[in-house]
């Protein structure tokens, strides 16, 4: 019987976090998912050729999605005499600076329009009600949030980001601030350590392996999107108390919408080890490759092979 099959692998939790190695199995003539391993490795073994080559090898797996970055900032590729990022003429920073400066000009537009208006407006729209819809505008329609223009005000720093965070703050920014507490920069989450060591051994993996990154926190808010989990699932998702309970009801809503057959002893791992369900969301987020539900990026946001993968659930 024919199979697709993709994996999942996170990285980016702490030292003494676990690593596990999840595969998501397609059957086509059924048309169902089978959660078919959850491989704990130890940290060391994350980065080294043995156990991964291993699984990778096992499952005959052509696509792994992690999440941390695929490759370095800008600064670490230019040999140019640096004039400063405010005045760095490569087509990647000055591309992403003019699109920041547009965007503040545009709201600078509105505000001296009629002030009086936008400030009641501004209020509004900073206004916290924890019952309204997150998803209500994209980040990056008009009126700006406050928190939002503060992180365009602090500039692009292409030392530390690339193109791709500016697209995740523009759509993303303020439902990650408001359901997470999080934001997103390419390297304020991931070590040094961690990117050297992706770089090391992915050299002794299959030459026809395909890297995609992703983000564990963009893949919820697109499943709270096609409504497979709701606003209070995800906004319970980091809460020490109800976190256990959070992750049962994605779950949950991931084996209803998409028929995974997810077996018992398995399920408790999801829900007791976070890197097991961090990497079982990212093999999710490669299935959707699969039905090609994923939202096209802008070229410009794939700077040297970024490969970031938002996938889509309405169907």
């Amino acid at each position: 019987m024919s199979s697709k099959k993709f994996a999942g692998l996170s990285l980016s939790g702490g030292r003494k976090e676990k690593v596990y190695f999840c595969v998501l199995e397609h059957y086509e003539n059924e048309d169902r998912w089978f959660l078919s391993d959850i491989r704990l490795l130890s940290k060391e073994d994350g980065f080294q050729k043995g156990p991964i080559s291993e699984c990778v090898e096992e499952h005959g797996i052509k696509e792994l999605i992690v999440d941390f970055p695929l490759n370095h900032p800008h600064c670490t590729y230019c040999k140019l005499d640096c004039p400063g990022e405010a005045k760095c003429s490569e087509n990647s920073v000055s591309l992403v600076r003019d699109k920041i400066t547009s965007f503040l000009q545009f709201d600078k537009s509105k505000s001296s329009g009629n002030p009086k208006k936008y400030e009641q407006d501004r209020h509004l729209r900073d206004e916290f009600k924890y019952r309204r819809d997150v998803l209500e505008r994209k980040t990056r329609e008009h009126l700006l949030s406050k928190p939002f223009k503060r992180r365009l005000k602090n500039g692009y720093l292409p030392y530390w980001n690339r193109p791709i965070d500016f697209w995740i703050w523009s759509e993303y920014y303020d439902q990650l601030l408001e359901l997470f507490n999080f934001s997103y920069d390419s390297f304020g989450h991931t070590s040094l350590m961690h990117l050297n060591y992706f770089d090391y051994f992915k050299r002794h993996l299959p030459s026809d392996l395909k890297f995609y990154e992703s983000s564990i926190y963009i893949i919820l808010i697109e499943l709270m999107k096609s409504s497979l989990i709701s606003q209070k699932t995800l906004r319970e998702y980091t809460d020490l108390d109800l976190g256990a309970n959070s992750k049962l009801n994605i779950i949950k809503g991931l084996e209803s919408g998409f028929e995974i057959f997810i077996y018992n002893k398995d399920m408790e791992t999801l829900l007791k080890k976070r890197g097991a369900f961090d990497s079982f969301l990212l093999a999710i987020a490669g299935a959707r490759l699969y039905k090609k539900q994923n939202i096209e990026l802008p070229s410009w946001t794939d700077f040297q092979g970024t490969n970031f993968l938002v996938p889509q659930f309405l169907e």
